[in-house]
């Protein structure tokens, strides 16, 4: 497993920032952004808060491989919040993919609204791999999904499918968990 090395300091900053996020509102009357924003850096910390077999990766410096398939909801969030950073020593690379032909080489994968209809065909092909799955399509964990955004009160929260995550041949960090709500399906 890929075990990134976090000074126990960083790990609990981490996990402020996630439960600062976690709480924080997202109002219906202001700007979409907000909503994103978070969801970009809840995206970047599943990188510290999930372990990916080593068999994931070509090598100790090969790209860790974080993908949008569909539309991108995050406008430049995403990419201002991974650019130049790490997944211990695998550089973290942004892919904004239109083809379920190239989710292959995704560690985590973000499916987009506007790909409701396929939800189900994307999710069968990544059973494959060792990548984790979110989205913030209605229904995603009941339909193989692993993480799901959604909002209660105007804040952005998770749902996780830990069962998933251990059959994609990933872990989940019990932090990370303690955050979220669980779903088994």
């Amino acid at each position: 497993m890929l075990n990134i090395n976090v000074l126990p300091y960083k790990l609990n900053m981490l996990i402020f920032s996630l439960y600062a996020l976690i709480t924080f509102p997202c109002y219906a009357g202001s700007p979409s952004a907000s909503e994103y924003q978070i969801k970009s850096v809840f995206l970047y910390n599943f990188v510290n808060f999930i372990y990916w077999p080593e068999s994931a990766f070509e090598n100790d410096t090969s790209p860790f491989n974080l993908c949008v398939f569909g539309k991108n909801p995050f406008g430049a969030f995403l990419k201002v919040t991974t650019e130049n950073q790490k997944a211990g020593k695998h550089p973290i690379k942004l892919h904004y993919l239109d083809r379920a032909s190239q989710i292959h080489t995704c560690h985590i994968l973000y499916i987009s609204n506007n790909q409701q209809a396929q939800v189900i065909q994307i999710l069968r092909l990544t059973k494959k791999y060792p990548m984790l799955t979110v989205s913030d399509v209605d229904n995603f964990i009941p339909l193989g999904g692993m993480v799901n955004f959604f909002k209660i009160s105007n804040k952005v929260r998770l749902a996780m499918n830990p069962n998933a995550i251990r059959k994609a041949d990933l872990k989940a960090s019990a932090n990370l968990l303690k955050l979220a709500k669980i779903v088994k399906r």
